[in-house]
């Protein structure tokens, strides 16, 4: 009690003769109307959070209870003052712990099909992923191959292109020395008709 002199003038607390029991029901009531007040309390803090939530949320809900009871008016006017609230647990009816037991293992088996499927999916995408890799080498190594080739194929025609062009150059010497023998030879060589001897001054024929 925060203020014994208000709760004792709302309430009797004398005690009987025998110095042991209650003259009157009031300290009996005043308890009654305590756990009223806590009982609306929790069972408005439980109905403002999910059944699960609520179901884990003791203490917070405990934390609550002992701010508002605290706040309480008729808490006030007894004089009452509020040290603390306890929770031991908050337990589902029988019903609705088996409907909930239900729906842990139907969660639980979802959570392993889903584990299941993960893995195989993850193996499916990495089999997927090592057969594109294997892929892409292949296509890398068929278009390196082609590169190699036309390579290749350029060269030997460049090649070929040099050898025609050293033929035509070979052939068109050998047409030009050809002609140039035909026209010059030792046994053809021209001579020149003899000047006429000039007479000597004073002599007659």
């Amino acid at each position: 009690m925060g203020d014994a002199k208000r709760t004792s003038a709302l309430m009797d607390f004398s005690l009987q003769p025998d110095g042991r029991t209650y003259a009157s029901e009031d300290p009996k009531r005043l308890q009654d109307r305590v756990v009223m007040q806590v009982k609306v309390i929790i069972q408005q803090a439980v109905q403002a959070l999910e059944l699960k939530q609520a179901l884990k949320a003791p203490a917070t809900i405990a934390r609550a209870a002992q701010q508002q009871l605290a706040a309480q008016p008729e808490i006030r006017a007894l004089g009452l003052e509020i040290l603390g609230v306890s929770i031991v647990a908050i337990k589902p009816t029988p019903d609705i712990g088996r409907a909930l037991e239900a729906e842990a293992r139907e969660a639980n088996l979802k959570s392993a099909d889903d584990a299941i499927y993960t893995r195989r999916m993850a193996a499916v995408q990495n089999e997927r992923s090592i057969r594109q890799n294997e892929l892409d080498t292949e296509i890398a190594v068929e278009d390196k191959k082609r590169q190699i080739k036309e390579t290749q194929l350029e060269a030997r025609a460049a090649l070929l292109r040099r050898e025609n062009e050293l033929r035509d150059a070979q052939m068109t010497a050998d047409v030009g020395r050809r002609t140039a023998a035909r026209n010059w030879s030792p046994g053809r060589r021209r001579t020149r008709a003899p000047s006429p001897r000039r007479r000597p001054s004073g002599c007659t024929r």
